[in-house]
């Protein structure tokens, strides 16, 4: 019985050698060098853990609602009245004194300018309109929204009111110790001080505005302790023509 043969159709059956497997060296080359790679890989990622854990990515904080930033600073002062309030404390800026010298210097030296202008009395009508032209000014200490005036600054606060024709507007600045929004904050928790003395007096409640400028609006230059005092303050004055 014959054999079946294959056929040689391109005549190189025996010259071309045939096929190899691969050889085991080849394939140890493959695991080393895999090995190798994920070694690299394992101590880059240690690396950038490391340095992640020295130097953690900063992220900003997502700013407070105006409301709750108010309220923390109305509870701090019916706590603490000469302490600077939480919702401030972290917000300073160390430019210049410290928040720590600026609360040492607001209760050793009184501002430099008085509460209320040095307006003569001789002339009850002129003194009236002065006291509408000039306005009415009440200054705080560092991050207080808190004051306490004397009997004829009181007066003198209630008679500018009683002698607006139209509204009366408050609007309350800072100096620039703190960030803006904390500051405009500041700004509304001052002027609300001073309408809720007047309402207390007896005047209307829609009759007062109340504004705020925080920062924005210096009279003094930041530069200096008695500069900021009198940049820390709340103005009375009569919106409209008199």
């Amino acid at each position: 019985m014959k054999q079946p043969h294959s056929l040689d159709h391109d005549g190189l059956d025996g010259i071309l050698p045939a096929s190899r497997q691969p050889q085991p060296q080849y394939f140890y080359f493959k695991l080393f060098g895999l090995a190798a790679i994920l070694i690299i890989m394992a101590i880059a990622a240690f690396w950038l853990q490391k340095n992640l854990q020295r130097h953690p990515l900063q992220t900003s904080a997502r700013p407070e609602n105006l409301t709750e930033l108010n309220d923390k600073i109305t509870r701090a002062e019916k706590e603490s009245p000469n302490k600077l309030p939480a919702a401030l404390e972290n917000q300073t800026s160390h430019a210049g004194e410290s928040a720590e010298a600026e609360m040492a210097a607001s209760k050793k030296s009184p501002i430099s300018e008085p509460v209320t202008a040095a307006i003569p009395q001789k002339d009850k009508d002129q003194y009236d309109k002065s006291l509408i032209s000039n306005g009415f000014k009440v200054y705080f200490k560092f991050a207080s929204s808190t004051v306490d005036l004397s009997k004829t600054e009181k007066t003198d606060l209630t008679r500018l009111a009683e002698k607006c024709n139209n509204q009366i507007l408050i609007t309350g600045y800072t100096c620039s110790l703190g960030s803006p929004d904390h500051n405009q904050t500041l700004g509304w928790a001052r002027a609300n001080t001073l309408k809720r003395l007047l309402i207390s007096h007896g005047v209307p409640a829609e009759r007062i505005k109340t504004a705020s400028k925080g920062m924005h609006t210096p009279v003094a230059s930041n530069d200096t302790l008695s500069g900021r005092a009198l940049n820390r303050r709340a103005e009375l004055s009569c919106a409209g023509k008199q």
